[in-house]
């Protein structure tokens, strides 16, 4: 999630197209289909902008990404939009949400998990694939902190900084990690980079996570 913020600094100066919002968003993990109302101001990209999601996608290695929607009308900043994405380890996992939200509870502990959101390991590896997949050299800063759990929800989020010679970018990102039809899915919602932007859209992301329905796909 940290490379998926990023790879769209990295790419904010694109000039991308934008298809209109639809009633409901479809996507499939494994199996299943997964629909949600779209939020409301939010397009799926098109044009320019589906290359510039697509090469986001790639920047991530660790994740599949299903879904991505940007602010309809937001041709070139990036400033407010959702990626969701299954981690590649989870794709196969069936697991009901309550499961899954206390299995990763239980695991936070887990030195392996620690380490990865641990910015002194990650960061730099952020900066080495911005430069080899972008071009961009720069410097990382900050970090994604655990933000605690309900029903709904395992709740994390930070505030990213990429300083280049393009100049000094800053998201928040605001995490969601659930489970739907039986498999694991991550919302992530980007803003501003505001420290208060980080909690400000969590019930949102529980919102919507409440609002996702799954079924075998056909």
């Amino acid at each position: 999630m940290i490379r998926t913020i990023l790879a769209m600094l990295a790419l904010a100066v694109a000039s991308p197209a934008f298809a209109q919002a639809q009633q409901t968003e479809r996507f499939e993990v494994t199996g299943v289909e997964i629909s949600l109302p779209t939020p409301k101001g939010f397009c799926r990209p098109q044009g320019q902008a589906a290359i510039v999601a697509q090469l986001t996608a790639a920047s991530d290695d660790s994740n599949v990404t299903n879904l991505t929607l940007y602010r309809c009308g937001d041709e070139s900043e990036f400033l407010d939009y959702y990626i969701l994405k299954t981690t590649k380890t989870l794709l196969m996992l069936s697991i009901s949400r309550a499961d899954f939200i206390a299995g990763v509870v239980e695991s936070l502990d887990d030195p392996a998990v620690k380490a990865a959101v641990d910015p002194a390991r990650i960061n730099p590896e952020i900066e080495r694939n911005l430069d080899t997949l972008f071009g961009v050299k720069g410097k990382i800063g900050g970090e994604i902190r655990w933000l605690g759990h309900d029903d709904s929800c395992v709740y994390l989020g930070g505030v990213m900084r990429l300083e280049s010679q393009g100049g000094v970018y800053t998201r928040a990102v605001s995490g969601c990690m659930t489970a739907v039809g039986g498999r694991a899915v991550n919302l992530y919602r980007y803003s501003a980079g505001e420290a208060a932007n980080v909690t400000k859209y969590l019930p949102e992301l529980k919102a919507m996570a409440l609002s996702m329905q799954g079924a075998p796909a056909h």
